[in-house]
């Protein structure tokens, strides 16, 4: 056998060296093992099927009587409602939102109270959302050809 003398200094170097390359192979190691983990994660993200769930409706929202019959006629998947005039109640019976319709259509959103607090409709000078204060005092911020900041 050949015997081959390394100085101290080289033997040194190649301590050196071989730490390195341990702590390189230890985190390619660790990295592989990441990818793996991510990867394994994925595909049974992929494969999991959401269960549909019907969305509760609140008792106060249903119906209190039963809808009277379709009109005859072809059946249709759309339905329309039709009228002049929308009004959402709470669960005390209050109005809470009111869609009126007409020339100029406006929405009003309304307190416990029973009194407007905002509204977005149309006037006759063009497009209008505004508030009411306390004192019912109406203010404007983005009425026809102005906006002004909410701070205002």
């Amino acid at each position: 056998m050949d015997q081959t003398r390394v100085s101290a200094s080289e033997f040194d170097r190649l301590k050196v060296r071989l730490a390195k390359l341990e702590q390189q192979n230890r985190r390619a190691k660790m990295l592989l093992l990441m990818m793996l983990i991510v990867g394994a994660a994925s595909v049974a993200m992929v494969q999991a099927v959401p269960q549909e769930r019907p969305i509760p409706i609140p008792p106060a929202l249903l119906p209190q009587r039963p809808l009277p019959p379709a009109p005859p006629g072809p059946p249709s998947k759309e339905r329309i409602l039709e009228g002049t005039e929308l009004r959402l109640l709470d669960s005390a019976g209050h109005e809470r939102l009111v869609i009126a319709g007409g020339d100029f259509p406006i929405v009003s959103f309304l307190d416990a109270r029973g009194r407007t607090k905002m509204r977005l409709g149309l006037t006759p000078r063009g497009p209008t959302v505004g508030f009411y204060d306390e004192s019912g005092k109406y203010s404007d911020l983005a009425g026809p050809f102005t906006v002004r900041p909410l701070t205002q």
